[in-house]
C-alpha cells in the first residue's frame, strides 16, 4: 500500500491504483479471517485503500466495520476519527466521535480527547 502511495503522490496514477486494487484484494482475504483488533485495523486500511480508489460510498461501512470489529479499542476509533477530519469527512467525524465515545469505556482524558474531535467535526462540518 505504501508504494501505492508513493507512485499516486509521484505522478503514476495507473500503477498506483492497480497497487492500490491489490492491497484491497490481500485486505478483503484478510479480514474474512481476522478478530478483534486485527480486524478492526485490516477494516480501517480497507478504508483508507477505497478512499485512494475513489470509492468514497464504500469507506464509511469500512470505518463503521472497523469499530464493529473492535469496540474498545481507542487507536482503532481515533484513527477513524483522524481519517475522517483529513479528508473532509466532517460528518462522518462528528458521528464516529460521538459513537466512540457511547461505546468505549474511557478514562476523563480520552472523554475530553474525543468531546474535542466531535466538537472540532460539527465547527467544520
Amino acid at each position: 500500500m505504501r508504494r501505492a502511495q508513493v507512485l499516486a503522490s509521484t505522478g503514476h496514477p495507473d500503477e498506483a491504483r492497480a497497487l492500490f486494487t491489490e492491497a484491497l484484494a490481500a485486505l478483503d482475504a484478510l479480514a474474512r479471517f481476522a478478530e478483534g483488533h486485527e480486524l478492526g485495523e485490516a477494516q480501517l486500511l480497507r478504508a483508507f485503500t477505497l478512499e485512494a480508489l475513489g470509492r468514497a460510498g464504500d469507506v464509511r461501512a469500512a470505518l463503521d466495520a472497523a469499530l464493529d470489529a473492535a469496540p474498545d479499542d481507542r487507536s482503532v476509533a481515533g484513527h477513524a476519527v483522524s481519517f475522517c477530519l483529513g479528508h473532509a469527512r466532517w460528518s462522518d467525524a462528528l458521528d464516529l466521535s460521538r459513537r466512540a465515545r457511547a461505546q468505549l469505556t474511557l478514562e476523563p482524558a480520552w472523554q475530553v480527547y474525543f468531546a474535542l474531535w466531535s466538537r472540532h467535526a460539527a465547527q467544520l462540518g
